[in-house]
């Protein structure tokens, strides 16, 4: 994750932090997922830079790049501890 990722995601989590500290939301379930990508490739993935003047329709195709295989693990949290990991498989993430 990029710096300014990390950033955003800390500045969203506090209020749900403090909604979650008060027990006022006993039932309340968030969860979050991380993409990994591995080594392999699979393919050819179309890229398109689009500028803020252009549509996307309007945009040539301007590359092309191996696309990485990869894994989306993601989990549930609640007052009740954590699910278990759920494992997406996916040859195009």
């Amino acid at each position: 994750m990029s710096e300014n990722t990390v950033e955003k995601q800390r500045k969203r989590s506090w209020p749900l932090y403090f909604m979650l500290r008060k027990s006022r939301y006993k039932t309340w379930i968030t969860s979050h997922r991380a993409l990994f990508h591995l080594l392999s490739t699979t393919g050819k993935m179309k890229m398109q830079h689009i500028s803020s003047e252009k549509r996307r329709k309007d945009a040539d195709v301007l590359e092309k790049a191996s696309k990485a295989s990869g894994v989306m693990i993601w989990m549930e949290m609640s007052p009740q501890g954590l699910t278990k990991p759920f494992f997406v498989w996916n040859q195009r993430l």
